[in-house]
């Protein structure tokens, strides 16, 4: 058998300098990793932690970090059937990253629906999970809505976005104002693949609409996504690349390479 390449995947906070990064290091194993990339006088603190091994099969695209980072909502299937089997095939949980122990457990069953969306920080909603999931308790508190039912007109748009995503979508470095004539990170879907390691393709283009100078290689990454300090940030495997881009010019060198590897041993 052919051994898998390692992929990874990016799930940024959008409201603090931190994240989880999924690194499947072979088709069965995935690290989970605490990213870490505060500013630190006139530079930046990297920070890697490495948090549970998983024996099985994520789905990135149906998992979602909050706003500041501190939790994780994830949807995973076993790698093997066991005997006297007691868990679920399937299930999505709540933790606190980079560990996987459930401070929520919902089982799926199955590959039909599953995982969740963080609306805000204080409001997780989880996607085609069954009625009978979880503790009521433990739901409340962690804000947990089992489903898309009681949910506004703007959040429906939301979990509508994320789980359906249009074909191509624009991904503007997010500094408002300060961000006019940035590149911007296109991400189109790529017909016929189910995995959310490779469900997309980028492309980074100029203000022009013409690809940047020097980008071939975005289009090579499993994950691309601008960071809370408007770098480009791009998983390869098991390397993180981080761009600081300068408008107007080519795509520079790395200005830090994350070796996955080397945080995981």
């Amino acid at each position: 058998m052919t051994p898998s390449t390692p992929k990874s995947y990016v799930l940024l906070a959008k409201a603090a300098p931190t994240g989880v990064i999924l690194y499947r290091k072979s088709r069965l194993t995935t690290h989970v990793l605490q990213f870490n990339y505060g500013q630190h006088g006139s530079g930046y603190r990297y920070r890697l932690v490495k948090g549970s091994r998983f024996y099985g099969r994520f789905l990135p695209e149906r998992c979602d970090v909050s706003p500041d980072g501190k939790l994780m909502v994830y949807f995973v299937m076993r790698g093997r059937k066991t005997d006297k089997m007691v868990e679920p095939a399937t299930w999505t949980a709540l933790c606190a990253p980079p560990w996987l122990k459930a401070l929520v457990f919902c089982p799926n069953g199955s590959t039909w629906g599953g995982g969740g969306l963080f609306l805000n920080q204080r409001k997780l909603v989880l996607f085609d999970t069954p009625d009978t999931a979880a503790d009521e308790a433990k739901l409340e508190r962690y804000g947990v809505v089992r489903n898309t039912r009681s949910l506004s007109a703007a959040e429906l748009d939301q979990v509508k976005e994320h789980f359906k995503p249009p074909r191509v979508i624009d991904l503007p470095c997010p500094l408002g104002p300060r961000s006019k004539g940035w590149p911007v990170l296109t991400r189109s879907l790529k017909p016929r693949v189910a995995s959310g390691y490779d469900m997309f393709d980028y492309v980074l283009n100029g203000t022009d609409g013409k690809d940047v100078a020097g980008a071939d290689e975005i289009v090579l990454a499993n994950w691309a996504g601008w960071d809370a300090y408007g770098r480009l940030l791009a998983a390869f495997g098991r390397l993180v690349k981080i761009y600081d881009i300068k408008r107007g010019k080519p795509l520079p060198k790395p200005v830090k390479i994350l070796d996955l590897e080397d945080a995981i041993n």
